[in-house]
């Protein structure tokens, strides 16, 4: 079993981590550090928890009695000046609101925790993994194939579709992002031309529209997706526009390509916000550092919005 501690406990983000790693058959969790809930019940604060555990917040860090400890509030190591012991593996998760946080947990190098680009290096002795903004994710995973075959420039455009509780996130330094872990893949890239952030009423969901110049065939476009998909277990090309209800509660990203033209090529992904680039990317990361199958702990029937 994989011993668990979770830091910065009481988030929403942390709610939604808690609720996987509960049912995850090979987890124990040992704690779930959170300084102001301590001698609360995990039940009291988060919702759907009732019947599944009966651990409460607690304000004491027995690093030594964990494998790896989920950072769901950088605050807390930040200000408490924790220091975490370089044997222990970490995973840091970005805040549930976009709220940067106030500097990173520890001089360690980590890994971006996105299946889809970085599972050799996770898979391969990684220390650390850092869980990307669900905005920068998913976009990553939608233009990482054509990036792969050189087929970006810089009259790249993209939409992105984020829930209103996003609403603060930071359009530049989205694109930023993006653009320099772009350019890791396909070295002539330069920049996305155009990023567009829009938030709306839904809950969970987020989709990015992406249109760049193409003149390659659609079948031909497919071909490339499914050879560098077919083996990942969350990723899935679509025949019709995918729509939030799909993706809702589930850690998959679906990903539907059209041409409107001839010579442009149309992406469109949907996934969900606090799982994509969030507690179901935090998992997943921690299955690729412990060797666990990559689906562990994250089957989950669609529609199910915790």
């Amino acid at each position: 079993m994989i011993k668990v501690g979770v830091i910065g406990a009481e988030t929403r983000m942390a709610g939604e981590l808690l609720r996987i790693l509960l049912h995850h058959p090979e987890v124990e969790l040992v704690f779930a550090y959170s300084a102001k809930l301590s001698g609360q019940p995990l039940t009291g604060h988060h919702k759907g928890l009732v019947g599944d555990t009966t651990l409460e917040f607690t304000d004491a860090l027995p690093l030594d009695e964990i494998d790896v400890a989920f950072i769901a509030s950088n605050d807390y190591v930040v200000e408490a000046g924790i220091i975490l012991p370089e044997s222990l593996k970490t995973i840091q998760m970005f805040p549930a609101a976009g709220e940067q946080p106030k500097a990173p947990f520890d001089s360690v190098v980590a890994v971006g925790a996105v299946s889809e680009l970085y599972r050799k290096p996770l898979v391969r002795g990684a220390r650390a993994a850092k869980v990307l903004p669900p905005a920068t994710t998913v976009a990553l995973i939608a233009l990482f194939p054509p990036a792969l075959h050189l087929l970006l420039n810089d009259d790249l455009d993209v939409r992105i579709n984020v829930p209103k509780t996003r609403a603060l996130l930071n359009a530049d330094k989205i694109k930023e992002e993006i653009d320099r872990r772009i350019h890791e893949v396909q070295f002539s890239f330069n920049s996305i031309r155009k990023l567009e952030l829009t938030s709306s009423g839904n809950i969970r969901a987020i989709d990015v529209e992406i249109e760049f110049p193409c003149g390659i065939e659609k079948d031909e476009i497919l071909k490339i997706y499914e050879s560098i998909y077919d083996d990942h277990n969350f990723t899935f090309m679509v025949d019709t526009l995918p729509t939030p209800n799909e993706v809702a509660g589930t850690h998959k990203c679906l990903i539907h390509i059209s041409k409107p033209s001839t010579d442009v090529l149309r992406i469109h992904a949907v996934a969900d916000s606090m799982l994509r680039g969030g507690a179901g990317d935090a998992v997943h990361a921690m299955n690729l550092l412990f060797g666990l199958f990559e689906k562990t702990g994250l089957t989950f029937p669609a529609g199910l919005a915790f």
